[in-house]
């Protein structure tokens, strides 16, 4: 069995992997919500190529980072601030999140012109449901609608 990392996407999840152990077990960090999985539709690109995100971050103190596909299928790297309000709208369970930050991935800022990776702004806004340990979540990520569960600690 042959278990080095052949590709990008490979040392990628890795990485995150790395990052997720060194964030639980660091000696005062403690991570809020674990990001796993991730599908999602848009509302106005038709270009795009993927809708499965295999979406992999943690949130801690307010900061949130990791790894997905994004939806050109191509590996990123992101970093937020994140913010949570709950009880929203006096309803208790309903979390509502906004983050602004950056991701390293995309060709370009919009859509899928260049050659290679960007660093660009990013930012999300979403709802949660946060009665159970594992929190269904939906956010809008650019024009992409996208259900994304949490596992919270």
């Amino acid at each position: 069995m042959n278990l080095k990392p052949k590709t990008i996407t490979d040392w990628t999840l890795i990485g995150v992997a790395c990052l997720v152990v060194l964030m639980l077990f660091a000696q005062e960090a403690r991570a809020d919500r674990l990001m796993i999985g991730g599908w999602s539709t848009h509302l106005i690109s038709k270009d795009t190529t993927n809708s499965s995100h295999k979406v992999l971050g943690v949130e801690t103190h307010g900061w949130a980072a990791g790894y997905f596909q994004n939806s050109y299928d191509r590996p990123t790297w992101f970093v937020n601030k994140a913010w949570r309000w709950d009880n929203v709208l006096g309803v208790e369970h309903l979390e509502f999140m906004a983050g602004v930050g950056a991701s390293y991935g995309y060709r370009s800022c919009w859509g899928d012109k260049g050659s290679h990776a960007r660093l660009c702004p990013d930012g999300v806004v979403g709802i949660a449901w946060t009665r159970w340990r594992v929190v269904p979540s939906v956010k809008l990520k650019g024009d992409a609608l996208v259900f994304s569960p949490e596992i919270k600690f």
